[in-house]
């Protein structure tokens, strides 16, 4: 989808977006282009995002916020995206890797 998210910059951090997307098949999922731009989206940040940001960093994306709730429940029982409750009353996601682990690193 044009203008979701620069995908080239996706490679900065864990997985590349196209092993993400193959992780998504092999969950006998399809891969459209909202589960991408979030993949992408998360791919692209070092810390846990909640869903507004998240659906922020899709502007100007033709992807309602409810779809971006959907994708990341679905990612989440995939276990692609890890949920954090800070405490807040927001929660937050980020990319686990292949093996369902976080990199290391400390949420303050």
């Amino acid at each position: 989808m044009a203008g979701m998210v620069d995908n080239s910059r996706q490679a900065t951090r864990g997985d590349s977006l196209a092993d993400l997307t193959d992780r998504l098949r092999h969950g006998f999922r399809r891969v459209t282009g909202p589960r991408q731009a979030i993949l992408a989206a998360l791919g692209l940040e070092r810390r846990p995002m909640t869903v507004r940001e998240i659906r922020q960093a899709l502007q100007p994306a033709p992807c309602d916020l409810a779809t971006v709730y959907r994708v990341l429940g679905m990612l989440a029982e995939l276990k692609l995206v890890q949920r954090f409750d800070f405490g807040d009353g927001a929660a937050r996601f980020e990319l686990v890797d292949e093996n369902g682990h976080q990199s290391h690193h400390h949420h303050l």
